[in-house]
């Protein structure tokens, strides 16, 4: 069993709404999204995900330093359909953070990319099912 501070680690992944802006798309962990559905058949694919490369390992770092590290993230994903995005908090005790959603990634590419960006959890989905949290960090589950 995860200890406290991962609980309410993992607790705070599950609440966020990952809002992808030049979509009007919101998506929340566990819950069918139509319109998402539908954007993956327009660009024939079949998974999704939603990852982020800014305060790592859950630090917030200066908004500086957090740019420098989106725009390292952004090249290394050119090849793919990518949307820009914030993840949100709704209950504000966490700071909004500059995702993307990725179309046609896998699960292992999705979480190694999360781990390379010292991540502790992605997003991941697949076309007509609901997003599901991946943790690229063993410490915390």
């Amino acid at each position: 069993m995860a200890n406290f501070v991962d609980s309410r680690l993992s607790l705070a992944f599950e609440q966020t709404i990952y809002y992808i802006n030049e979509l009007h798309l919101a998506i929340v962990v566990g819950i069918h999204n139509e319109k998402l559905k539908l954007l993956l058949d327009e660009h024939r694919q079949q998974n999704w995900a939603i990852i982020t490369a800014v305060n790592p390992q859950s630090k917030v770092l200066s908004s500086e330093e957090n740019q420098k590290r989106f725009g390292i993230f952004l090249k290394s994903v050119e090849s793919f359909t990518c949307f820009k995005g914030v993840a949100l908090d709704p209950y504000g005790n966490w700071p909004p953070e500059q995702n993307l959603l990725i179309f046609g990634i896998s699960a292992d590419a999705a979480v190694q990319l999360g781990q390379k960006w010292d991540q502790h959890a992605i997003l991941f989905g697949k076309k007509g099912s609901p997003g599901e949290l991946l943790w690229c960090s063993p410490d915390v589950s």
